[in-house]
């Protein structure tokens, strides 16, 4: 088995599935600095194991989706406490390292200058016989550029400004004003003039009317 040491967690993950009551457990940590990476930029992904010695072996997988929607687990590498380092056989090997922190039970996976083919779900687990018990994992993404917000726009609300009349309106108004009183004058007048008109003749066929009678009344 030292000469296979990549055989290590698929033999920890075919005795999870033959022993009952191995289960995923909150025991491993994952976290990123960012779940979004530009292409050819470097990603940090770390994975702190609690509760487990500080010389376990921590395992990564990445899990991605080929054509067809099946789903494809690949090896990575494994870090253990004492030091040594095992790649997988992919072509990957050259794009990631894997380290661990001194004083604490932090494991760290770094790609380096990341390409789209590194997207994915990333997991750490470790072997606690009989299980392999997996971290939550992260899911990655390698994109041209990262999405920009969109700066907000105070809409502002322009006063209604008191635009000045233009002068030929102001003197037209002022002749209207001035016309006005003199037109209604002069309709009182002529409504006066000709309610005296009216009154004079009818006082005048009044009198005709009385003089024809007393006429009659001497005959």
């Amino acid at each position: 088995m030292q000469r296979w040491p990549w055989l290590w967690p698929w033999l920890g993950f075919f005795l999870s599935l033959q022993v009952p009551g191995a289960s995923r457990t909150p025991l491993l940590l994952l976290s990123a600095n960012s779940h979004l990476v530009t292409k050819n930029m470097n990603m940090k992904i770390t994975c702190e194991v609690k509760h487990s010695p500080e010389t376990s072996t921590v395992y990564w997988f990445r899990q991605t989706l080929l054509p067809g929607e099946d789903i494809n687990n690949e090896f990575l590498a494994s870090y253990s406490g004492k030091g040594s380092v095992v790649y997988g056989s992919g072509s990957f090997r050259a794009s990631i390292t894997v380290s661990k922190e001194q004083e604490r039970n932090v494991y760290t996976l770094e790609l380096i200058s990341a390409e789209f083919s590194d997207s994915g779900v990333y997991f750490c687990c470790i072997i606690q016989a009989p299980a392999l018990i997996f971290g939550p994992g992260i899911n990655l993404e390698v994109v041209e550029s990262l999405p920009t917000t969109k700066p907000t726009t105070v809409r502002t609300t322009r006063k209604k400004s008191c635009k000045p009349k233009p002068v030929d309106q102001v003197e037209k108004k002022g002749l209207f004003c001035m016309t006005l009183p003199l037109v209604l004058l002069v309709g009182g007048f002529s409504v006066l003039l000709i309610s005296l008109i009216v009154t004079i003749h009818l006082h005048c066929l009044w009198w005709k009317t009385r003089l024809r009678f007393l006429k009659s009344m001497q005959i």
